[in-house]
C-alpha cells in the first residue's frame, strides 16, 4: 500500500496475535469520528499448535457476523479497498505469539557491561540463557567457560565490554574464542552476533570472526563508567526478533501480506499507545503501563523525557506460570487468595492451567487464583523494571496506571481488577486506575503507523475504562486506629466527610465523566505522597466505576501471618471493593 493509500484508509482490520488469544478489531469513520465498530478474539492455537492466520481468520469472521458486514472472501482473502460497504481500506498486525528469543551474553566484567546488556534485554523478547564473564581468565579457562554454547546454541549471542576509545585486544581476544569454539558448526545453525562493546574495536571483532557469521554492530550499552546506553541494543533485538521469530510463525507470511505495514510486535505497539495516553493526559508523574499477558508480563514507564521498558518473558498467567512454578513459592501466590488452599492442590490447578492456557476460569475462585498469579508475575515484572531503570530516570511516581491481560479485563468485578494492580504494585500518593477494557491498545498503536487520527479518536473514546482515582498513604499504623479524615466536595452534591480506619480499603461514589476535590488529612505518621508524614493534601481527582478508592491498608502492605484472619481480610478488602 502506497503513503497515498494508506492515508486514505478509512476502514480498518487491526489485530493483535497473542501466544494464547488473537484479538481483532474493525475500525470505520461514523459522522466524521473514527469509532470502534466490533472486536472478537479467538484462540490462536489451532491442532496443537500455533497459527497466526487461522487465529485472525477465525476473529475476523466473529467480527462479521457481529457487524453484519462481509470482511473476508470465500478464500479468506480480505476484501480491500472497501467496497459498497464490504471489505476495509486497511488491515495492521501486531504480534507476540512466537517464543523469545534465546540469547547468550558474552562480555568482559560482571559489574558493568554485562548488566548493562543484561538491561537491554530487559526492554525485548529475550529469554537470556547464558552469562559469561571472561574477565581475565586464561585462555584455556575462557573457552571452556564459552563451550556450554556450542552445546544448546542460543539464537543470538551478545558481545559486549570495554569503553569507547579504550583497548580493543580484549573483544577481539573474545571474538576470536567465539570463533574458534563454532568452527566445526554448520555456517546455519550458528547463532547471530551482536556487537555492544567499544566501538574502536568494531573492525578487529569483525575480523576476528571472519565470514560465515551474521554479525551487526550498534552502540556500545556501556560507553563510559557513568553512561549506559540500551537502545540501539534493544532496537536490534526487536528487529532480530521480527525476523526470526514472528516471520516463522506459521500462517505469518499470509498475513504480512495482507498488511498496509509491516507488522510489528505487540509491545512496541503497545508502547506508542502509552505514550499518547501520556501526551494526552499531560501528567506531571507519567504513565505506568502494565501487560498482563499470558506468557509475558510487560512493564513500561513513560514520563515527559524518558520511555523505559522491560518485558519479562518467563512469567505470565497461563503459559507463563512455569515462570512463577519454578520458583517453587506456591505460598506467595496463596497469600492473595481469599479461601485456603494446601500448596499440593494449588501447585497443581496452576500446572493444569499452563497446560490448557485457552482455557476460561469457571468458578470466582478459579478466577482468583489466576488473579493471586498475576499479582506474583505483575510484582516480580515490576521489580525487574525497577532494578533495570537508567541511574538518571526520576523516581517520581506515576499519576496514571494503564493495565491491560486477560486476567484483568475479563474480571467479574473491576473492583477485583483493581485489587490485583494495588496489591501488586503498592503505589504510594494518588493515581488513576485504568484498563484496556477490550484489549485494543497494541492494535490500535499498530494502526497509528498509517491512521494515526484514528488510533487517537478510537483511543480517547473506545478503549479505556476509567476504574477511578487511588489514594494510597505510605506508612503503618495500629489496626483499626483512624488513619485518615476525608472531604469529597463534589459539585451539585455537596460535601462527604469520611473518617478511615488503618487496614481499610474503601470506596468514595464518583462517576467516571466526573470530578471533584479531594482533601485529606493524614494521622501524623501517614505519608500521602508529598514526601513528608502528616502533611494535609488537596487535589482534583477523576471518577471512574468505582469513584475514589482509598487504601489504607499501609505501605509496605503487611498480610496478618494468622491465616484466618488473613482470609477475613481479604474477604473484607474485596466485599469493600466489588459491593456497589
Amino acid at each position: 500500500m502506497s503513503m497515498a493509500e494508506q492515508q486514505k484508509a478509512i476502514s480498518i482490520l487491526a489485530a493483535d496475535v497473542g501466544s494464547v488469544w488473537t484479538h481483532a478489531c474493525l475500525i470505520d469513520c461514523v459522522e466524521g469520528v473514527y469509532r470502534l465498530i466490533a472486536r472478537a478474539e479467538e484462540p490462536t492455537w489451532h491442532n496443537a499448535a500455533p497459527d497466526a492466520l487461522a487465529g485472525v481468520v477465525n476473529a475476523v469472521r466473529r467480527i462479521e457476523r457481529i457487524a453484519q458486514r462481509a470482511l473476508l472472501d470465500g478464500t479468506s482473502e480480505p476484501i480491500t479497498p472497501e467496497q459498497d460497504g464490504r471489505g476495509v481500506d486497511a488491515f495492521v498486525l501486531c504480534a507476540n505469539a512466537a517464543p523469545p528469543l534465546s540469547c547468550a551474553l558474552v562480555g568482559l566484567t560482571a559489574d558493568l557491561s554485562l548488566p548493562s546488556a543484561a538491561h537491554a534485554c530487559a526492554g525485548a523478547m529475550v529469554r537470556v540463557t547464558h552469562t559469561v564473564a571472561l574477565g581475565q581468565r586464561r585462555a584455556a579457562e575462557a573457552l571452556a567457560a564459552l563451550a556450554p554454547l556450542v552445546a544448546a546454541p542460543p539464537e543470538v549471542i551478545i558481545l559486549t565490554g570495554g569503553f569507547d576509545n579504550g583497548p580493543t585486544a580484549p573483544q577481539q581476544a573474545a571474538a576470536e574464542m567465539l570463533a574458534a569454539i563454532f568452527q566445526a558448526t554448520p555456517v546455519d545453525r550458528r547463532p547471530a552476533v551482536i556487537y555492544a562493546g567499544n566501538q574502536e574495536a568494531r573492525r578487529p571483532v569483525a575480523h576476528a570472526l571472519g565470514v560465515g557469521w551474521k554479525l551487526a554492530v550498534v552502540d556500545n550499552v556501556r560507553p563510559s563508567e557513568v553512561t549506559e546506553s540500551p537502545l540501539e541494543l534493544q532496537r536490534e533485538l526487536a528487529h532480530v526478533y521480527d525476523e526470526r521469530q514472528l516471520a516463522n510463525l506459521p500462517g505469518m507470511d499470509v498475513l504480512q501480506r495482507w498488511c498496509a505495514v509491516p507488522p510489528v510486535s505487540t509491545a512496541d505497539a503497545l508502547g506508542v499507545s502509552l505514550q499518547y495516553l501520556a501526551r494526552r493526559n499531560d501528567l506531571a508523574g507519567g504513565v505506568l503501563g502494565l501487560d498482563v499477558g499470558a506468557s509475558t508480563v510487560g512493564v513500561f514507564g513513560v514520563s515527559e523525557d524518558s520511555y523505559e521498558a522491560t518485558v519479562s518473558a518467563d512469567l505470565g498467567t497461563a503459559t507463563g506460570l512455569r515462570g512463577l512454578l519454578d520458583r517453587r513459592e506456591p505460598w506467595r501466590i496463596a497469600q492473595w487468595l481469599p479461601y485456603a488452599i494446601d500448596d499440593n492442590a494449588l501447585t497443581a490447578a496452576l500446572a493444569n492451567t499452563s497446560l490448557r492456557p485457552e482455557g476460561i476460569p469457571q468458578t470466582l475462585n478459579d478466577l482468583m487464583l489466576v488473579q493471586a498469579a498475576a499479582r506474583e508475575a505483575l510484582r516480580l515484572a515490576y521489580g525487574r523494571w525497577r532494578d533495570s531503570r537508567s541511574a538518571t530516570s526520576g523516581q517520581a511516581g506515576y499519576g496514571l496506571i494503564a493495565a491491560r491481560g486477560g486476567s484483568l479485563a475479563h474480571s467479574s468485578q473491576d473492583g477485583l481488577a483493581a485489587l490485583v494492580l494495588l496489591d501488586a504494585l503498592q503505589p504510594v500518593g494518588l493515581a488513576r486506575l485504568v484498563l484496556d477494557w477490550g484489549s485494543l491498545w497494541p492494535q490500535l498503536g499498530a494502526l497509528a503507523a498509517i491512521n494515526p487520527l484514528a488510533a487517537s479518536q478510537v483511543l480517547d473514546r473506545d478503549s479505556v475504562r476509567d476504574l477511578g482515582t487511588a489514594l494510597c498513604p505510605a506508612g503503618v499504623l495500629r489496626m483499626g486506629e483512624r488513619a485518615l479524615r476525608l472531604q469529597l466536595d463534589r459539585p451539585g452534591y455537596g460535601v462527604q466527610t469520611v473518617d478511615v480506619r488503618f487496614g481499610d480499603i474503601i470506596r468514595l461514589p464518583l462517576p467516571a465523566d466526573e470530578t471533584a476535590t479531594l482533601k485529606v488529612w493524614p494521622h501524623p505518621h501517614l505519608d500521602v505522597g508529598l514526601g513528608k508524614p502528616g502533611l494535609p493534601a488537596q487535589a482534583r481527582v477523576q471518577g471512574g466505576t468505582l469513584g475514589v478508592v482509598v487504601d489504607v491498608r499501609g505501605r509496605p502492605l503487611q498480610l496478618a501471618i494468622d491465616e484466618d484472619e488473613r482470609l477475613g481480610c481479604q474477604q473484607l478488602w474485596i466485599e469493600h471493593l466489588c459491593t456497589p
